[in-house]
């Protein structure tokens, strides 16, 4: 019954269209009585040609928001906690990168914002944890050649953020 709510509620379509590409959730739960969604498990896939491994591997998205904000066009989000367990940036052998396919970053790739539909949000408190970023390079010859950095970022706090493009650009 919850899932069906959440997804009644439109967060995996939203986090879709924020992002432009495709997701995949372990599990989510949207509070009944609550102001609060936290997400389970998301993976973030990458854009055909880069590969079968995700994007972006985020073990936990807890959100608490303002609930009478989401009849308005500003999403206020009191609260967010995000978990990035890896992100794999891959440039491909014609030097276009995965990450430019994002929507929230202006990518080409993901779907624009519909005329008319704002994407505008209000977050007074991002906490962010990164553990790694992995850099793939694929060669013309099906080789890739890959360098993992240990980002341990671990909840660092930002506060004051306006829209989703902001959160993908930390």
């Amino acid at each position: 019954r919850r899932k069906r709510l959440a997804e009644q509620a439109g967060v995996p379509r939203a986090l879709k269209a924020a992002l432009g590409l495709e997701i995949s959730i372990g599990r989510m739960h949207v509070g009944l009585f609550e102001s609060r969604i936290r997400i389970e498990g998301l993976k973030v896939m990458n854009p055909p040609g880069f590969g079968t491994e995700p994007l972006a591997v985020i073990p936990v998205i807890d959100v608490d928001y303002e609930l009478g904000s989401l009849f308005s066009k500003k999403l206020h989000c009191t609260s967010i906690e995000v978990d990035v367990q890896e992100v794999r940036i891959v440039k491909d052998a014609q030097g276009e990168v995965n990450l430019n396919h994002l929507s929230a970053v202006g990518g080409e790739g993901g779907k624009k914002p519909e005329a008319g539909k704002s994407s505008e949000m209000r977050i007074d408190r991002l906490t962010l944890t990164v553990g790694k970023v992995c850099y793939t390079t694929l060669k013309r010859d099906g080789a890739a050649n890959t360098k993992t950095v240990e980002i341990g970022l671990d909840h660092e706090v930002f506060e004051n953020l306006r829209s989703p493009g902001e959160i993908v650009r930390l």
